[in-house]
C-alpha cells in the first residue's frame, strides 16, 4: 500500500469545497474530526461495495478515509421517488442531507473480503489525490489500479431499516463514477431498492 498514516490522524477544521469535474457545480461542507462509527452504516457499505469498480477490480482496496457526499445532482433530484415510495424514503432521504453537511472520518469497521487501506485526506488536494502525495506516486506507476472507493455517510429513517448513501470510484478526473442508491433492511439483510427515482449514478 502506498501510504502507511494512522487512521486516528487528527485533522484542522476546515472548510473544503468539492466540484462536480462534469458540471463544474461547487458546493462545501465542514470538515471534521469525529469518527464515523455507525455500525448499521458499515453494513450498508459491505453491500453496496460488492458493485463498486474499484473495489470488485482491486486485489487490495484502498478507501478515502474521510466521507465524500459527492454528487452532480442535489440529493432532492437524484431520489425522486414515485408516490408509492415518497413516504417510506423521505426520512432516510432527509438524514442524508443532514449527515452530509459534516465530513466524517472512516474507521476499520468494514467487513469486507479483501484487505483495505483507508487513504488519509492528506493525501488529496480537493477532489482528487495530490500528484506529489504517496498515494499519487503510487497511482502513477499502478496504471491500471482502479480507483479509490469514495463513500458518503449514510442516511437512515428512524427505524434504521431504509438507508441512502453515494459512493463513487475515484480514478481521476476523466474516468471516475458513481451513484446514490436507496436500501431497504429486510430479513436482518440490506437490499438495493429498484424502481424508478430511486437513485442515479454518473460518469466523466
Amino acid at each position: 500500500m502506498p501510504f502507511t498514516k494512522s487512521s486516528s490522524l487528527s485533522i484542522i477544521l476546515v472548510v473544503v469545497s468539492l466540484c462536480n469535474s462534469s458540471s463544474g457545480v461547487p458546493y462545501s461542507v465542514l470538515s471534521t474530526t469525529k469518527v464515523y462509527t455507525d455500525a448499521e452504516a458499515y453494513r450498508v457499505y459491505a453491500v453496496i461495495l460488492r458493485e463498486n469498480r474499484a473495489y470488485t477490480e482491486a486485489a487490495s482496496v484502498i478507501i478515502r478515509q474521510k466521507t465524500v457526499p459527492y454528487s452532480p445532482l442535489p440529493p432532492g433530484d437524484c431520489v425522486k421517488p414515485s408516490p408509492e415510495y415518497s413516504a417510506l424514503v423521505a426520512l432516510a432521504l432527509g438524514d442524508y442531507e443532514r449527515v452530509n453537511r459534516s465530513r466524517w472520518n472512516l474507521s476499520r469497521l468494514f467487513t469486507v473480503d479483501k484487505p483495505y487501506e483507508l487513504a488519509p485526506e492528506t493525501e488529496f488536494a480537493g477532489r482528487f489525490w495530490r500528484p506529489s502525495s504517496a498515494l499519487g506516486r503510487y497511482m502513477r506507476n499502478h496504471q491500471n489500479f482502479p480507483g479509490i472507493v469514495e463513500l458518503s455517510a449514510v442516511g437512515f429513517n428512524p427505524e434504521k431499516t431504509i438507508a441512502v448513501v453515494s459512493m463513487n470510484d475515484n480514478c481521476g478526473p476523466m474516468c471516475s463514477g458513481g451513484d446514490m442508491k436507496v436500501l431497504r433492511k429486510e430479513g436482518g439483510q440490506w437490499r438495493q431498492l429498484i424502481a424508478e427515482g430511486l437513485g442515479c449514478f454518473w460518469k466523466s
